[in-house]
């Protein structure tokens, strides 16, 4: 056993490896072979950006060409002829949006609070118009009071794509109600939750942060004037007694920076401080067992703060952003929930970048009120925008500038996104959302006039304008511009008088989709200008097969496993490489992103007989760690998805590591493999969506398992039935022809390329020292599968016959060669013919005599690649499948 290193995450250390074919080079079922496979990498390098791309048309053409309305509620409804106070939007990985708001009975231009308040949600589905809206709550404003009784919503939405709710609900001058809800699968709406009463300054807003897990698991965090609290719900359903994350007394409550990890760690960032002088900001996190590290100071520089926000990676880097007396500032983390914050970077500095301050001045407003905002993409890059007032000194207009801080833990330099050249058009309030590779979405207002009438700010007018940035890094598009109210008011004013933030709203999907709204509303009763409005960004998706391991946790997964072969471990073998490596149409969508490849796609196409999806991509994947004679190559996957679109299996052909028997005794080896039952894909969640162009369908991160067969024919024992990452399938919707040469498995149906995946892992180890044995090293419950019985008598013999309980082959008559795997063991090797296989065991030797192991247990099954020197043809082979002998 080899030893001598740490245990890689979350899993045994090196005691167990695979052989690695140290007199070949990677060499991956292509007719023509490179010397290695570094310098195919590089030849393949002049297209890889290419296939890295996805073909998109000028983003100008991909935007609503005009607002869609939200319906508002029935005509004869009193609240519907009022205005609309505040939206949030939340987007599920599926394209269904969701917009959140508050209603009113207000039939006037008056800033006096309406008497009546409605919290309201509307529903569209990808591609359809929005929903009638549904009523959540209603709160009638204290008579003789003159503050809003309704504040908030925030909407986020979990991976089953079911929305929750979070709002207040002012009860005096000086108390407020949490409360929140959420919608079931059946479209029911929730009892509101009444989660704390909070203490605020007289006729002060309370500003909540909602943030939900993948699982349904919902935090909502506030700050009253003695402590920053959160609560919290679980899975089912219920919401547990608040905790206090900080004590601190503050004069303004203000916002709270709310984000977790794939994990579940919570990360919570307010401010603290009981004047402008004194501000200050904090950072703490929690982990997912509920423990509470010790806060972290972000900035505690003299001067104001104001307004801060935070995002989070599914790894637990994080972005925190806010507004100061001298310009927006970011501070960020990178890694993991208990990394150590960076010092703030100055995004923007000096007075006319100032956030707003308690006294509201107008100079604030003008100057663009300084409030960054973040996002982070699917690899852990995170994109801040923010805006930038004009400087008649040198000459530059108002600005929106971006700057990324990338995966690797550095910041980028600054760019512009757009210009806002006249005087009375500063940009307020940009938001972010991450597109696909390196691409992203930002929106903001501008042309806001506002104008201080008796002391009370006025603001009118206004448009919306938003642009993109191409993928991979390209430059950012003319911006796209949609009128508000030409006149009249624009949304709400904040207490300190400044457009309220809550008027626009971004969200966004991870294939670059963007809904964005607002609520416009003019000094006349006129309906047309009193509804909340939305526009959509919906870009061209290549065809293509994602596939990542950012995002999964646990002790046994993908994630864990490519750790593993990336670490140098001592072994017997030489260090020279320890890696992912792809090519031949495989690429790395990011980078430096380790976790996350894609395939191309070659053809798809419906199959007749079982109405199933088949999808052909090229590309390979290898996984190697020569110090332990890991080789693992997985080399031009095929997808089948199922005719009601909701599993799908993905099979590879490739090579193995060879035994480990082998290896420890000098010879290291491996095998050639063909249409083995790699994952199974879980696609009942929300998709598929179309592109913007029409042209592709994609399921977004569809979550996978390593399938029990899988595990047997590459030796990864311990992983069967874990988690083995997400993947985003996109596949044109105009399909082809069925080919007239199907390879293994094309046709579907009972053939190999509908065999079972039952069984589970086998007695070999796993590479990183699975048990192997009963399940494999797995916590799921494995499938029955394929069972065979041996004929005769019950004793190990050289030549073995079995029994299998369903036919593998095509065709009854025909006998195909297949050998008989326990991990990375060939036991024994032979024929097939309808149910009859036919076994001659391997001989091991005992004390200088021959010995033949008793064939029972689990196995792989399946046809060699070839047989006395040549290639089997695929329809001489049969797909790799569990076998439980008995």
């Amino acid at each position: 056993m080899v030893g001598g290193a740490a245990a890689h995450l979350g899993g045994p250390g090196p005691a167990r490896f695979r052989p690695f074919h140290r007199s070949r080079p990677l060499m991956l079922t292509r007719p023509r072979r490179s010397p290695t496979f570094a310098l195919r990498r590089l030849a393949l390098a002049a297209t890889a950006l290419a296939l890295l791309l996805p073909a998109t048309a000028p983003a100008a053409e991909l935007w609503s060409p005009a607002p869609a309305p939200v319906p508002e509620g029935a005509p004869d409804d009193p609240v519907e002829a009022g205005k609309r106070l505040r939206n949030d939007v939340a987007v599920d990985r599926g394209g269904t949006a969701w917009i959140a708001w508050v209603q009113t009975d207000d039939q006037t231009a008056t800033v006096t609070p309406p008497a009546v308040q409605t919290l309201r949600v509307s529903r569209r589905a990808a591609g359809a118009a929005w929903a009638a809206p549904q009523d959540v709550t209603a709160v009638q404003r204290a008579a003789g009071s003159n503050y809003q009784a309704l504040l908030g919503p925030e909407i986020a939405v979990d991976r089953a794509g079911l929305p929750t709710v979070a709002w207040g609900v002012r009860v005096d001058a000086t108390t407020v109600l949490v409360r929140a809800a959420s919608r079931d699968a059946s479209g029911a709406w929730s009892t509101p939750a009444d989660l704390a009463s909070v203490t605020v300054p007289s006729g002060l807003p309370l500003t909540l942060s909602l943030d939900v897990e993948d699982d349904g698991r919902a935090t909502v965090a506030w700050q009253g004037q003695d402590a920053v609290r959160l609560a919290q719900r679980a899975t089912d359903g219920s919401w547990g007694t608040p905790e206090t994350v900080a004590t601190a007394t503050v004069d303004l409550p203000d916002a709270i920076g709310l984000g977790h990890d794939a994990a579940g760690a919570l990360t919570v960032v307010w401010r603290e401080g009981t004047s402008n002088g004194d501000r200050s900001l904090h950072a703490r996190t929690r982990s997912a067992a509920g423990s509470w590290a010790t806060p972290a100071t972000l900035t505690a520089a003299t001067g104001f703060v104001s307004r801060p926000a935070l995002v989070v990676d599914a790894t637990g880097a994080a972005v925190a952003t806010w507004g100061s007396g001298d310009g927006p500032r970011a501070a960020a983390r990178a890694g993991s929930s208990a990394a150590s914050w960076q010092a703030p970077e100055v995004l923007a500095a000096g007075a006319a970048n100032a956030a707003p301050t308690a006294t509201g001045a107008a100079a604030f407003t003008t100057g663009g009120t300084g409030l960054p905002s973040a996002a982070f993409d699917a690899h852990g890059n995170a994109t801040v925008v923010w805006p930038v007032a004009a400087d008649t000194t040198a000459g530059t207009p108002a600005r929106v500038r971006a700057r990324r801080f990338s995966a690797a833990g550095t910041w980028d330099a600054a760019e512009d996104v757009a210009s806002e050249p006249t005087a009375d058009n500063p940009p307020l309030w940009p938001r972010v959302v991450p597109g696909r590779d390196g691409g992203a979405t930002v929106a903001w207002t501008t042309g806001v006039k506002v104008t201080f009438v008796g002391g009370v700010a006025n603001p009118t007018g206004g448009t919306v304008r938003a642009a993109t940035r191409a993928p991979g890094g390209g430059a950012w598009s003319a911006p796209q511009t949609y009128a508000t109210a030409a006149s009249g008011t624009f949304g709400t004013l904040t207490a300190l008088g400044v457009p309220d933030t809550a008027n626009l709203a971004l969200a966004g999907d991870p294939l670059g989709n963007a809904t964005l709204g607002w609520s416009p509303y003019a000094s006349a009763v006129t309906f047309g200008l009193k509804r909340n409005e939305t526009v959509d960004f919906q870009p061209a998706v290549a065809p293509a097969l994602d596939w990542t391991a950012r995002g999964v946790v646990g002790s046994s997964n993908l994630r864990t496993w490519i750790d593993y072969v990336h670490a140098d471990w001592p072994g017997p073998g030489p260090r020279t490489a320890h890696a992912v490596e792809v090519g031949d149409g495989a690429s790395f969508p990011e980078p430096g992103d380790r976790y996350s490849w894609r395939l191309t796609s070659e053809r798809a196409w419906r199959d007749p007989a079982s109405g199933r999806l088949v999808v052909r991509y090229r590309g390979a994947i290898r996984w190697v760690n020569t110090a332990h004679y890991i080789d693992i190559r997985l080399v031009n996957p095929r997808l089948e998805v199922d005719a009601d679109e909701r599993h799908a299996r993905l099979y590879v052909d490739g090579r193995t590591s060879g035994s480990r028997a082998d290896a420890e005794a000098g010879h290291p080896g491996g095998e050639d493999v063909s249409n083995v039952r790699m994952l199974e894909i879980d696609l009942a969640g929300p998709g598929p969506r179309t592109s913007g162009d029409g042209a592709s369908r994609s399921w977004v991160a569809a979550s996978s398992t390593l399938s029990a067969v899988g595990a047997l024919t590459f030796g990864l024992d311990q992983y069967a039935g874990q988690p083995f990452g997400f993947l985003t399938i996109t596949v044109p919707t105009t399909l082809q022809d069925p080919p007239t040469d199907p390879g293994p498995g094309d046709g579907g149906g009972d053939g190999p390329g509908g065999g079972s995946s039952g069984g589970s892992g086998g007695s070999g180890g796993g590479n990183d020292g699975g048990s192997g044995g009963d399940g494999g090293g797995g916590t799921a419950k494995p499938k029955p599968g394929v069972t065979g019985q041996v004929r005769g008598k019950k004793v190990a013999k050289r030549h073995v016959t079995v029994t299998l309980s369903k036919r593998l082959g095509r065709v009854a008559a025909r006998s195909y060669r297949v050998v008989l795997r326990s991990g990375r063991t060939t036991v024994a090797s032979g024929t097939l013919k309808g149910r009859t296989l036919r076994l001659t065991v391997a001989a091991r030797t005992v004390e200088g005599k021959p010995s033949y192991r008793r064939i029972r247990g689990r196995y792989a099954l399946a046809s060699p690649a070839r047989h006395r020197g040549k290639r089997l043809p695929a329809s001489r082979r049969i797909a790799t499948t569990a076998v439980t002998i008995r």
